[in-house]
């Protein structure tokens, strides 16, 4: 992943890559992703993720809820790269 991407909110060219946790209660489970990468605008305070890695959390997600019966669920991200060896550029906000 590149290290900065341009805003999708105000345009700045250099929001910067860094890593969040992503936490969200679903069908009665508490479900977090450690090291989720997002790019955060200096300016703006807008975060954006590629879809690739939007994509990755839901499976990780969809993951916890099939794995029986436990109500907490911590799992770390970990970037699965394509064929190419990178992730695409497809930003969501």
């Amino acid at each position: 992943m590149e290290r900065y991407f341009e805003c999708v909110e105000c345009g700045y060219e250099k929001a910067e890559l860094n890593l969040k946790e992503h936490c969200e209660q679903k069908e009665g489970k508490q479900i977090c992703i450690t090291g989720v990468p997002r790019y955060l605008c200096p300016r703006c305070g807008e975060a954006t993720y590629l879809l690739k890695v939007e994509l990755e959390v839901e499976r990780i997600i969809d993951r916890c809820l099939k794995n029986g019966s436990d109500t907490v669920c911590t799992v770390g991200f970990m970037e699965k790269n394509s064929d190419s060896g990178s992730l695409n550029n497809n930003a969501i906000v």
